[in-house]
């Protein structure tokens, strides 16, 4: 029985050995510490979370600062390229408790010791993850599933987010670390900055982590009632009115990446991510999402790509008939016709054969062999037809004429023809660069994520007659 008293004695002596082993770190002779396997104590971290707006990142609206949800990634290693992601876990007080404010306070629970650690940690935030595939199974970050335990923050760079998210659907818009004026993109996480209980992480040391969307916001402000540039039936005293502007984006895209790519305070540009295009055409044009009035905003992943970068505004004019024509070359000399030139526009075909009457230059009829010619002479039988495209085909006819006569006619018909378009509906399409600014002598065109994109069009915006369904 002694015998049996004894052995518990012993094991129960090897167990608080092991125990005090597992919570405190050898010292070696030379004073270097080898560090020892944590035990699963927890500890709490006074959190301050604050979404930046900076010259470099000026998207700030009141909405666009409301956090639904929110993800705590912890890394461990010897630096931030080096550190692997060892645990993540869910920021308690952000869940549906959304709110406007640009920074809050937050006491969390993390599933790690209080204890000096020998390695280095790194915090890394992510907010509004509804729409992003992101998600913590047991204390482990997962993105559709993949667990990405071990992960470097590099390979965290590389995954792209479902969506970008929205003000709108109350999931808020993802929000990540943003790149600080040293280049680095999470900041240590010490020991300094672990407490025992809530109420000492509350009155102790506060962990700040700048956070910024991965959305930009493109705003198109219409305060447009006249083109006042452009003529009806040629008088210079009469312009077309707007019945109302929509506009969409040029490749609108809802990928992005977790974080910014170039994390350069200076410039701040993204690699842009190569999604399918929303393609335009006759046949399936249409607006997304259709606006109809001033101030309406479109949240987008940020994009780099000059041709990919553009807001495309379709104007309604007020006019009742259901079509205007413009003329594309009658003023001017053969070989110097320019798209942009042109700002009459006609109401009907009627109206444009008799400004054609009229307005034939020398210049064209000496081009196709009709100098000697009068335009009534030339245009007596003229007749149009558009064609559902837009397309417009002239036929000139006089029987009167000769055959090579007639045949200077069908000549200029065709050219007449080629450089005519109908609008059908009165509708006109103008399509605008986006500019990111980086400097008064440095801009291009771009989308990039946390900043602010303001087109304002006014009566003097137009300038010239749009186009045809792009």
């Amino acid at each position: 029985m002694k015998r049996y008293k004894y052995y518990i004695t012993l094991l129960n002596l090897l167990t608080a050995i092991l125990l005090l082993v597992a919570c405190h770190d050898y010292a070696l002779p030379d004073g270097q510490s080898v560090a020892i396997a944590e035990t699963s104590a927890t500890s709490y971290l006074n959190l301050h979370i604050v979404s930046t707006s900076t010259s470099d990142t000026r998207s700030s609206a009141a909405e666009e600062n409301a956090v639904y949800d929110g993800i705590l990634c912890i890394f461990e290693g010897n630096s931030e390229a080096e550190a692997q992601l060892k645990s993540a876990t869910v920021i308690d007080q952000l869940v549906n408790n959304p709110g406007n404010n640009t920074s809050v306070n937050i006491t969390q629970q993390l599933a790690i010791g209080t204890h000096p650690y020998s390695g280095k940690r790194y915090v890394l935030a992510l907010l509004n993850t509804t729409s992003t595939g992101f998600s913590v199974r047991n204390g482990m970050l997962c993105h559709h599933g993949a667990v990405l335990t071990g992960c470097t923050i590099d390979d965290i760079k590389a995954i792209k987010i479902d969506s970008v998210g929205s003000t709108a659907e109350h999931v808020g818009l993802f929000m990540a670390n943003a790149p600080q004026s040293d280049g680095t993109i999470m900041p240590q996480l010490s020991a300094s900055y672990l407490f025992d209980t809530p109420e000492a992480a509350t009155a102790g040391r506060q962990l700040t982590i700048n956070v910024e969307r991965a959305a930009a916001r493109v705003t198109v402000s219409d305060e447009t009632t006249v083109l006042r540039a452009i003529f009806l039936n040629g008088k210079s005293n009469i312009h077309p009115s707007i019945h109302k502007m929509t506009w969409t984006l040029n490749n609108f895209q809802q990928k992005s990446y977790v974080v910014r790519h170039a994390p350069s305070p200076y410039m701040n540009w993204a690699m842009s991510v190569a999604d399918t295009p929303l393609s335009f055409s006759a046949s399936d044009f249409s607006l997304w999402p259709h606006r109809s009035h001033s101030n309406d905003e479109l949240y987008i992943a940020e994009n780099t790509n000059a041709t990919e970068t553009e807001v495309i505004v379709e104007v309604q004019l007020k006019d009742q008939n259901s079509m205007l024509m413009h003329h594309a070359f009658v003023f001017h000399p053969f070989g110097e016709y320019t798209e942009n030139a042109f700002t009459d526009l006609y109401t009907s075909p009627e109206q444009y054969i008799e400004y054609l009457k009229w307005g034939l230059s020398p210049e064209n009829k000496m081009a196709f062999g009709l100098e000697n010619k009068d335009n009534a002479d030339i245009f007596k039988n003229a007749t149009i037809i558009v064609e559902g495209d837009g397309d417009v085909v002239i036929t000139l006819h006089n029987y009167d004429f000769g055959a090579e006569d007639q045949a200077r006619l069908t000549n200029l018909a065709s050219f007449l023809s080629a450089y005519t378009t109908c609008f059908h509906d009165g509708k006109l399409y103008y399509t605008y660069k986006i500019t990111h600014s980086i400097s008064p002598d440095d801009s291009r065109n771009a989308v990039v994520r946390n900043n602010a994109y303001d087109l304002r069009l006014t009566d003097e915006s137009i300038h010239h007659i749009g186009r045809n369904k792009p």
